[in-house]
């Protein structure tokens, strides 16, 4: 079997560039609406500007930055979402690519005749997955994606993993943290 595929893919950039964009403006918000509450960094005059802030003008900042935050959070979990989807089934496909499964299609233009065969076809594959024994499979899985000779390929699943938690759930707890802050620090 030829488990550089796999490997290949379950390493790929999960985010598309806008789904990136949206991720560096969520952790961006993210951390100025952290550090405003935390260190209290509200402004009281944009000079640029020439704006200047009452003391009811500084507690709507943190309105203004809550709502920024919730957008951004909302936007980046759709289209991560979608991406972590596409991702997921691309990995899917190598796998059943790598074990020789084929993946089941359906069109809407069958006839009865064609739906009975594929409904035949289906159970023919899935008796032929409950066939292996659990442990049987799970040490092929084991094997194909651990101990091949080839160090990269092992640890492509460790990598995967990895870029879920910094690509996915980092960025979201960060948007989820800073939210709750700020609703917490909304000044009465």
């Amino acid at each position: 079997m030829n488990y550089e595929k796999l490997a290949e893919v379950a390493v790929r950039d999960p985010l598309s560039l806008t789904t990136r964009k949206e991720r560096k403006s969520l952790l961006g918000i993210g951390i100025v609406a952290i550090a405003v509450v935390k260190i209290g960094l509200v402004p009281t005059k944009i000079s640029a500007l020439g704006i200047e802030f009452s003391a009811t003008d500084q507690k709507h900042i943190y309105h203004i930055l809550a709502v920024i935050v919730i957008y951004y959070l909302v936007a980046f979990t759709f289209y991560a979402l979608s991406d972590f989807i596409s991702w997921r089934i691309a990995v899917a496909a190598a796998l059943h690519e790598e074990m020789n499964i084929p993946i089941p299609t359906r069109s809407i233009d069958e006839t009865p005749d064609e739906v009975i065969a594929l409904r035949a076809k289906m159970q023919s594959m899935k008796e032929q997955l409950d066939s292996y024994h659990t442990d049987d499979l799970k040490r092929r899985l084991g094997r194909a994606l651990f101990f091949r000779p080839n160090f990269a390929i092992r640890l492509s699943s460790m990598v995967s993993l990895g870029r879920i938690v910094i690509e996915f759930l980092i960025p979201i707890c960060v948007g989820i943290y800073a939210t709750w802050i700020l609703f917490k620090a909304f000044p009465s």
